[in-house]
């Protein structure tokens, strides 16, 4: 139902030439805080050894990528441009490998606010990258570099540690119990998600369930697209079981389709069962943007090219309005040097 390979390999390029530029070259006035990752980088590259930056135990490879670029140059942008083109080249590549239709993960990356998600929170989003490029070596069979990854990911952000729950995905073999124990999983995660919130940060001192700009992160969640995300989950998960049987996969696909599936069951049960917690909103962006390959794999089997295009233009129609509502909180746009 994609298009050629060629094709692809030109839009994945374009979309990492224009939509990396507007995340690198943003002024520090765009994002929530831009400006003080900016100040953190003046901080990791003033400190008179990496080590004694006072922070460096918190997310040392951060620190460390912040270091190496400050002896590249003294002005904080160098680590917006490097995160940011880095952010969106990983996107981008996970999408290139994994989906079925490139052009509308593309899209999708976008409309479900992943995209417009990376203007903030850079070190996050950064460990998200590069658990997307973990699942791809699990997926092409070098799990021990996956984890090497995924310990990485945890290097610049403490959540990075949920990539380890992708990790049973290519342990078990039986994709029913698979999708099974997923979707147990996900729902123990939902129901007792405050308690797990409370031991990650025992265990883990050095982290708070306070943000750096004062407010709880166990504090009830304003957006109003998240359970609209969950409806869209469920409808794709569901039409994906359907099409499942009555149709014959190809096995690779449909392990795929677990896999994609099973992941995304985490993004899903947080949604609805923690939707009033900005923690969960922050931590399920992990799983939510599997979600992007995993559409286009469930409108791959849609086998009439008439219903094919008529869903895929209907879905991006949907898919826009909500977001064109949230421009506002990203606009003005300035780059860096204006």
């Amino acid at each position: 139902m994609g298009k050629t390979k060629g094709f692809d390999k030109f839009a994945v390029v374009t979309f990492i030439l224009i939509f990396g530029s507007f995340i690198a070259f943003r002024a520090e006035s765009v994002g929530t805080d831009t400006r003080h990752y900016n100040q953190l980088f003046r901080n990791i590259a003033d400190a008179e050894h990496i080590w004694s930056f006072y922070e460096f135990w918190k997310y040392p490879v951060y620190s460390i990528i912040g270091r190496l670029l400050s002896y590249v140059s003294a002005d904080p942008q160098i680590m917006v441009i490097f995160t940011g083109f880095f952010i969106v080249t990983a996107n981008a590549v996970f999408i290139y490998r994994m989906s079925e239709d490139v052009v509308l993960s593309l899209y999708l990356y976008v409309a479900l606010d992943l995209y417009m998600f990376a203007f903030n929170i850079t070190r996050q989003n950064f460990a998200m990258a590069v658990i997307l490029l973990a699942y791809l070596c699990f997926e092409s069979g070098r799990p021990k570099l996956g984890i090497v990854l995924i310990l990485l990911a945890m290097g610049c952000h403490s959540l990075g540690i949920l990539g380890f729950a992708m990790v049973p995905l290519f342990m078990i073999k039986n994709q029913k119990r698979m999708r099974q124990i997923y979707l147990c999983g996900s729902f123990l995660f939902a129901a007792v998600g405050i308690r797990l919130a409370t031991l990650f940060v025992r265990l883990f001192k050095f982290y708070t369930l306070s943000s750096s700009s004062g407010f709880s992160f166990l504090e009830p969640d304003s957006s109003g697209n998240r359970m609209y995300t969950a409806i869209l989950i469920l409808a794709i998960e569901g039409v994906g079981l359907y099409l499942l049987r009555i149709h014959q996969w190809s096995k690779e696909d449909q392990l795929k389709f677990s896999r994609l599936a099973s992941i995304s069951n985490i993004a899903l049960f947080s949604m609805i069962f923690m939707r009033h917690y900005y923690a969960f909103a922050r931590a399920e962006r992990f799983f939510l943007q599997f979600v992007v390959v995993l559409i286009p794999l469930v409108l791959s089997y849609v086998y009439k090219k008439y219903n094919y295009r008529i869903i895929k233009y209907m879905l991006a129609a949907v898919m826009f309005l909500p977001y064109v509502t949230k421009l506002d909180q990203y606009l003005p746009y300035k780059t860096f040097w204006t």
